[in-house]
């Protein structure tokens, strides 16, 4: 659903650009090896994919930009200067990633005439190596998405590689409002076999002015003997014992609208980010 809702918002703001967040995204289906081994090594991991995009324009204007990575990156990030009804920030659109974490985070604003759109996607492996058999594995993860007029999305898949069966399919979809993301859960896994990770965020604002934004953060824990293998690069950081979910403040997107322009926004842990 968050992939559709890119493509439609690069297709009215770039055209062709389509072309290039299709390439993107179509990284994260990429076929991988299903590894088996007593116990798996992390020579049987494979490679993450990473997809960042960024979008804006001013409507009826030649103004607009795109940007998209396949590469690991803290995030992108793209401001459109207005005059007139648009304000001093047209539209801002950024993403903010923390693969060591792993988090991801996408954040949209556009005053009234002008659109924005921005998703931060991450794909990868775990597994769980360790003696042969059906292991206890706590799945931990947190987020929010926020809209003032915009639409905010987030997505938490983990899917049994050999079988493509989904263990877990979390979803948020809100076009207003605010709405928090928890999940404490343990599961029966399969030890020493692949898990694909879909950790998606996506924010936009399509002309009518608002913001929008997403994060997302999972952690995987596993009973004594077993040890959390995830594809290079990737971490699997316990959140803190008393982290909560907080909200970014709503009031600073509308202050924002009303020409002050938003430079930046934080996630739950106290991270400060301007663009």
């Amino acid at each position: 659903m968050g992939v559709r809702l890119m493509n439609e918002v690069v297709r009215r703001l770039l055209g062709g650009g389509i072309a290039m967040l299709l390439t993107i995204v179509a990284l994260a289906g990429v076929a991988v090896p299903l590894a088996k081994a007593v116990p798996i090594t992390l020579s049987d991991i494979p490679a993450a994919h990473y997809t960042n995009t960024v979008a804006g324009a001013i409507i009826n204007t030649p103004d607009s930009q795109f940007q998209g990575s396949i590469l690991p990156t803290a995030g992108l990030s793209i401001v459109g200067a207005g005059n007139g009804p648009q304000g001093p920030t047209a539209y801002n659109a950024s993403t903010s990633n923390d693969y060591t974490n792993p988090r991801v985070s996408a954040f949209a604003l556009a005053n009234a005439g002008a659109t924005a759109s921005a998703q931060s996607v991450l794909s990868y492996f775990v597994a769980f190596s360790g003696a042969d058999g059906t292991v206890p594995i706590g799945v931990q993860a947190s987020g929010d998405v926020e809209s003032t007029g915009g639409r905010a999305f987030l997505q938490l898949q983990l899917q049994l590689v050999e079988t493509g069966v989904d263990v877990v399919l979390e979803t948020l979809d809100i076009t207003g409002g605010s709405q928090l993301f928890s999940l404490n859960q343990t599961y029966q896994l399969t030890a020493n076999a692949l898990y694909r990770v879909i950790m998606e965020t996506d924010g936009s604002s399509l002309g009518s002015g608002g913001a929008a934004n997403a994060h997302l953060d999972p952690f995987f824990s596993a009973p004594a003997g077993y040890t959390v293998l995830t594809s290079a690069g990737i971490g699997n950081a316990a959140p803190p014992v008393s982290a909560t979910p907080i909200p970014a403040a709503l009031p600073l997107f509308a202050a924002a609208l009303g020409g002050l322009g938003l430079l930046g926004w934080r996630r739950k842990k106290g991270v400060a980010r301007t663009a």
